[in-house]
């Protein structure tokens, strides 16, 4: 993927959000730099946590109410010295495997089996569905010469084992 478009890909996903030293959210924006800065605004106070985050807080909220990771996090931050912003980063899976379900295994291989004898079914039932219209006489006006063009050379390919696709 090109390498600006994954930039704003993830400039869309995060913001950066400021707590007071109670975990509250003071106000929220959308650079690094512009939280930095924020500390020269009239209203802004000393110093604050600016975190980097995914959670969609507003003006008032605890950081609890996005996670209690959020939460966690704050906690283990260095506390904001009175000459500005104090940046972390607060990662979201940081207490995923705490938090998330726990997997049994061989419950999940028979699932996946399962599924892949599905796939397979459906697979056969599209090539025999393909070698019949493949087979259909021209006059059949059930599907176009073009598709029948498509699938004959579909199938050269396979027969040739996908030398064409390499």
């Amino acid at each position: 993927m090109e390498k600006r478009y994954t930039k704003l890909l993830r400039s869309l996903n995060e913001n950066f959000v400021a707590f007071d030293y109670d975990h509250e959210v003071l106000t929220h924006f959308q650079t690094k730099a512009d939280g930095m800065k924020w500390k020269n605004h009239k209203n802004a106070p000393d110093s604050y946590y600016l975190v980097k985050t995914k959670h969609r807080l507003l003006k008032g909220d605890m950081a609890s109410d996005g996670s209690d990771s959020l939460s966690k996090h704050l906690d283990s931050q260095p506390f904001p010295k009175k000459d500005g912003a104090n940046f972390s980063v607060h990662k979201e899976s940081v207490d995923f495997d705490e938090k998330g379900p726990k997997v049994d295994m061989k419950k999940y291989a028979a699932h996946m089996d399962r599924n892949k004898k599905k796939k397979t079914e459906v697979f056969d039932e599209i090539i025999t569905k393909f070698k019949e219209y493949e087979n259909l006489p021209d006059e059949d006006e059930q599907i176009s010469k073009r598709v029948k063009l498509l699938i004959k050379n579909m199938f050269a390919n396979k027969d040739s084992k996908w030398e064409k696709t390499k």
